[in-house]
């Protein structure tokens, strides 16, 4: 006897929307291990060396010809003070710059969501990349 066999439409619909299952699927997996936070103490990170200066790290997010946002946080007692860059042009060292120990940068470039910029001494000792494997 031969064993019936499934209609090759079927079969395609079947590999279809398993293909459809599978493609959020893998993404959901890559963020839940990959994504997030990743935090680098020496070395060098996407264009960023450990042990820059304020205005290296300044000038080297502005030559990186992309949309620039960049941000200042400074915390003092009872709120959080944000200074917002979109231009280039914009960025030019400033007191704001000089006085502030965290920076956060936007970059809207996969796998890359933000970074965050964390200085002591006014030399970069933490770079946050935060990695984001959705909306690819």
């Amino acid at each position: 006897m031969k064993a019936k066999r499934v209609p090759r439409v079927l079969w395609w619909l079947g590999f279809a929307a398993t293909l459809a299952l599978l493609w959020p699927l893998t993404f959901i997996v890559l963020e839940a291990t990959y994504g997030g936070p990743h935090s680098t103490y020496t070395g060098e990170s996407y264009g960023f060396r450990i042990g820059m200066t304020k205005r290296e790290v300044l000038e080297t997010y502005k030559a990186l010809e992309r949309e620039v946002n960049l941000r200042t946080l400074t915390t003092n007692d009872h709120s959080r003070v944000c200074f917002l860059v979109i231009d280039r042009s914009e960025l030019v060292y400033s007191a704001e710059w000089e006085g502030s120990d965290h920076w956060m940068g936007y970059r809207h470039k996969f796998p890359l969501y933000y970074q965050e910029f964390h200085f002591t001494g006014g030399v970069l000792t933490c770079i946050l990349n935060y990695i984001r494997f959705y909306e690819t």
